[in-house]
């Protein structure tokens, strides 16, 4: 295939030449790249396709890391009970070594379970959700459960830690050079 910036063209090569995991495996960039411009519906759809790709193939590798950002897109969309399902599918398929999907899930957990006032379990996950992280190379990963942990804290009532929270997944961010998971940081900051 010719190089091309249309996004498209990789699909259809991968679904022509009948690789049709990787062609399932592609949102696992795209979807969270659509999470970031603030495009969860983008994502969604996106990572639908997958979703149901995977569970055609019986993937249960990549069907969690796939479960975990869906649950993600819906939950920013404000569809929680669907959010719960599919962090319920990432859970039953996470390999114990494949620490984003728990990461992800468990923050999206937290978070549903802050909205609906079990704070107490909500804070547990989000706090497991940050140690995961921080098991990680990624301070993408590590902001967002800072992020996740910061909104927990907020929803139950204590906006000082939540404000330090935030700052830490600021300082996550700018380590890695992510500008626009920073600028919402800082949105939140401000707004704080």
């Amino acid at each position: 295939l010719p190089a091309s910036d249309d996004p498209t063209l990789g699909r259809i090569g991968f679904r022509e030449l009948g690789h049709t995991r990787w062609l399932a495996a592609l949102p696992l960039w795209s979807g969270p790249a659509q999470l970031l411009a603030g495009a969860p519906h983008h994502a969604e759809a996106e990572l639908r396709e997958s979703y149901e790709l995977l569970q055609a193939m019986g993937d249960r590798g990549l069907i969690s890391p796939v479960a975990a950002f869906m649950a993600q897109a819906l939950y920013e969309q404000g569809r929680y009970d669907e959010a719960e399902e599919f962090v319920d599918t990432s859970e039953a398929c996470a390999s114990r070594d494949d620490l984003f999907p728990h990461v992800v899930w468990r923050g999206v957990r937290a978070r549903i379970l802050a909205r609906d006032g079990n704070s107490d379990l909500a804070t547990t996950l989000a706090h497991e959700a940050v140690a995961l992280a921080d098991e990680t190379d990624s301070p993408n990963l590590q902001g967002e459960a800072c992020l996740s942990l910061a909104e927990v804290l907020r929803l139950r009532g204590d906006d000082e830690a939540s404000f330090e929270w935030v700052e830490r997944a600021l300082a996550c961010f700018e380590a890695k050079g992510n500008v626009v998971s920073a600028d919402a940081a800082q949105g939140l900051l401000a707004r704080a």
